[in-house]
């Protein structure tokens, strides 16, 4: 499953139910006005290939659960 929501400018925080899509092999959110943390919830996204969260302004540290 693909998800590219870029350009669109989307505000707030990503949602943390992002990580219940554990079909998700693509997430594209650059290019937005994303504000916060990124969720530790995305480290449930097994098949995730790809992320892309440029040109926002997220803040915080990038989760150990991302690593895996």
């Amino acid at each position: 499953m693909l998800c590219s929501l870029q350009g669109n400018a989307i505000t707030g925080d990503i949602p943390k139910e992002f990580g219940n899509l554990t079909s998700l092999v693509w997430l594209d959110l650059e290019n937005n006005r994303l504000t916060g943390e990124i969720p530790s919830s995305l480290g449930n996204l097994k098949k995730l290939q790809f992320l892309a969260l440029s040109q926002n302004n997220l803040s915080g540290t990038i989760p150990e659960s991302l690593a895996n």
